[in-house]
């Protein structure tokens, strides 16, 4: 009897680990209910425990989404390897969180434009290569880290926020790889400041963002053929084709040990520190209001200043 009830158990467990496909239903309500879910299609059973790093989590037009209960509300940790959000969706779903809960996302991760994203901090792991796909623009506030050393994420489609202005709505590179050849990117931040192995192919794309920080040895860019619009620009390698920067403040710069074949501070304040530092090589540097070329050992092949202009340091 012990023998068969050991061998019950293993099977059970076994089966437990296996993928599942989890459906929601019901219209509003929190991730950790369990009857809210369920197995294999809407029609399926009530499942035991929520989803896991290895489950399949879809929201389809049967999840039940009315006009006044529409709302997934992340109320604890939650896991999943794909989620998909199909696109007969109706009226306009909101997936929310409580307090500090994030959602981690161990595998594809598909958008729908018209769901709301309200504050929710999702992390896409594992060591995986998946694709993200968003749809369309996205709306609300959504915060996206890509940690998946050996692996990473490939954009099917444009990255583009609805407010892009908000500082929620930022994509940081952690470990991996993120591929957005060809690709327009619009949001707060994108930030890749660590020691970790990493890779971002932005060539032949379109970045719009306030804030890009990419710092930190053991890391490849691919910018060639692309195009940069920010304010706030922190780098200390790599080559660029066409960068175009608003600041007029020096804290918001930091600029080192790069390559531009085209660097323009397009701000015409007179007051502007827009400003370059060492070891950088510039084929063509345009200054629209004041500017400095700082400190030590940069290299400009053509420069052009509208407004007051300061050459300091030595090498240059």
């Amino acid at each position: 009897m012990k023998k068969k009830s050991l061998i019950y158990l293993l099977l059970l467990f076994t089966f437990q680990l296996q993928a599942a496909d989890y459906f929601w239903v019901g219209g509003s309500g929190n991730w950790s209910d369990l009857n809210h879910w369920r197995l294999g299609s809407s029609m399926g059973s009530i499942p035991g425990i929520v989803p896991s790093l290895n489950d399949n989590v879809f929201f389809t037009v049967e999840s039940g989404f009315t006009a006044v209960s529409k709302t997934v509300t992340i109320n604890a940790n939650a896991f999943c390897n794909d989620m998909t959000w199909d696109a007969g969706i109706t009226n306009n779903p909101i997936l929310t969180k409580t307090g500090t809960s994030r959602l981690t996302i161990n595998g594809n991760f598909t958008f729908n434009p018209t769901v709301t994203f309200t504050n929710i901090l999702a992390d896409l792991s594992g060591s995986t290569n998946n694709v993200l796909t968003t749809n369309g623009t996205i709306t609300g506030t959504l915060t996206l880290t890509i940690n998946k050393p050996g692996g990473g994420i490939t954009l099917a489609d444009n990255y583009i926020y609805t407010s892009p202005t908000l500082t929620s709505n930022t994509l940081e590179l952690t470990a991996g790889f993120l591929d957005a050849q060809g690709k327009t990117l619009n949001f707060y931040q994108l930030t890749s400041n660590n020691t970790n192995n990493r890779l971002i192919n932005i060539s032949n794309g379109l970045v719009e963002a306030s804030i890009i920080d990419i710092r930190g040895v053991n890391k490849t860019i691919n910018a060639s053929a692309s195009v940069i619009n920010s304010t706030r620009f922190y780098v200390d390698e790599g080559i660029f084709n066409e960068v175009n920067l608003a600041t007029v403040s020096a804290i918001y710069l930091d600029i080192n040990n790069t390559t531009f074949q085209r660097l323009v501070f397009t701000n015409i304040a007179a007051n502007s520190q827009a400003r370059i530092h060492s070891n950088n090589v510039v084929d063509t540097l345009i200054f629209r209001g004041s500017g400095s070329i700082r400190n030590n050992y940069n290299i400009v092949n053509n420069v052009l200043f509208e407004g007051g202009a300061t050459i300091g340091g030595i090498g240059n």
